[in-house]
Parts: structure tokens; C-alpha cells; sequence
């Protein structure tokens, strides 16, 4: 086994991956801000859920080029992507996706819970995702002043998602009672009736430990039967 994670690009995005079954993807979705460094931890999500595993940058940040405006329409591309080349090696990876999935924490919950309900993953796992965000505009603020160049963006829109939707889609949704940044009392009025999980004492952390924890769970959720 390799001791990195392959890298390719998909026209703008930097994605980071490891192939392993050639026939399912799982699509690894980070909060915003965050600092990319789940490299490790790829290959436990390849062996245990039976997948290859694929981490982007956004768009417009980190390593990947163009702006965040452009998230959905870049995650779109990386979707449909078939064949990746690895930057260092130039080896290419074949892929022929009959099953997509999603695990994200955060902002990247609600990245999974979108793309779940435009029916680009056959299943998600969203960690302490907001529904919404709050004054947008002061949020970025705060990603450019403690992030700079790290995260380069115009005029990016919030995305809705319909819960009523969602609702009727393979999903688990993991929220902790003590959670600071994303409170259970602001995300209430959207989970009800979802498939949800309520647990305490990880803050708004503990994204490893909760899938972990929770992977019994997960591997039924993303399973071809």
C-alpha cells in the first residue's frame, strides 16, 4: 500500500485519492475553513466501507484554482470523472462508478446533503452540518482574515436544501449536544423525521471518532444491496 494518497486534478479541483474498487466512490467533504490533512485517514475509509476513496479542494481554495463560486459546478465535474492520472507518477486509474457516496463534516455536510438531493450520491453521512448559514458575508470576512490567500472568492451563494427531500434518500445525519459552532437547536426545525443521531461530548469535532463509531451504521447505509 501506498504511504500518500494519489493526486490528480479535474480541470480546476486538486483531488486527492485512492483507488480500491473501481465499481464504488466515496467523496470526502471538509468544512469551510479547514485545513486539508485527512491524507491518513483515506485509506481506513477505502478499507472499511469498500471504496475508492476521493478528497477535493474546492474550488478557489488551497491548492485547486478558480474560485469558490464555483463549488457545485466543479463537484459536478469530479462526479462524472472516469479516468484520474496521478500527478507524481503520471499513471492513469480507471473508474466505473455504479455506486457514489458521501461523508462530510460541517459546510461539507451540507455539500453532501446537496449533491444527495440532486441525486449525484446513491447515499451520505453528514456530520454536525448546518442548514443554513447565518450572515454570510461576516463569515467570509472571517475565512479571508485568518485564511488569506488560502481561500480566493467573489460573490459564492448558499445553496437550500429541501429536509422533505432528503427524507426520502439513503442519509445518516450525526449531530453532538454540545456543539458550539453548529447548536442542535438551530438545525431541529430541519431534521425532523430524518434518519438522525444525537450524541455528547464531541463538540463540533470528532469526525474520525463518530465515523468510526459509527461504522457498522455507515457500511449498511452504503451497501449494493
Amino acid at each position: 500500500m501506498n504511504e500518500f494518497p494519489q493526486r490528480a486534478w479535474v480541470e480546476e479541483l486538486l483531488v486527492e485519492f485512492v483507488p480500491h474498487n473501481p465499481f464504488r466512490a466515496l467523496f470526502l467533504f471538509q468544512g469551510l475553513p479547514s485545513v486539508p490533512c485527512d491524507s491518513g485517514f483515506l485509506f481506513y475509509l477505502a478499507e472499511r466501507f469498500n471504496v475508492s476513496v476521493f478528497y477535493p479542494r474546492y474550488p478557489g481554495t488551497w491548492e485547486s484554482k478558480g474560485l469558490l463560486d464555483e463549488l457545485l459546478p466543479s463537484l459536478n465535474k469530479l462526479m462524472r470523472k472516469r479516468i484520474f492520472q496521478d500527478c507524481y507518477t503520471g499513471e492513469k486509474y480507471s473508474f466505473s462508478f455504479k455506486r457514489r457516496f458521501g461523508i462530510g463534516h460541517s459546510f461539507g455536510g451540507m455539500v453532501v446533503l446537496k449533491l444527495l438531493e440532486e441525486e449525484k450520491l446513491d447515499a451520505g453521512v453528514a456530520l454536525a452540518a448546518p442548514w443554513e448559514i447565518n450572515n454570510l458575508k461576516d463569515h467570509l470576512g472571517f475565512v479571508k482574515r485568518c485564511f488569506g490567500e488560502a481561500y480566493r472568492f467573489k460573490h459564492p451563494k448558499l445553496f437550500s436544501i429541501d429536509p422533505t427531500t432528503i427524507k426520502q434518500l439513503p442519509h445518516l445525519l450525526i449531530y453532538s449536544k454540545d456543539d458550539e459552532v453548529v447548536p442542535l437547536k438551530e438545525v431541529e426545525p430541519f431534521i425532523q423525521g430524518l434518519n438522525v443521531r444525537i450524541v455528547d461530548g464531541y463538540g463540533h469535532g470528532g469526525k474520525r471518532k463518530l465515523i468510526k463509531r459509527y461504522s457498522r451504521t455507515i457500511a449498511r447505509l452504503f451497501s449494493d444491496g
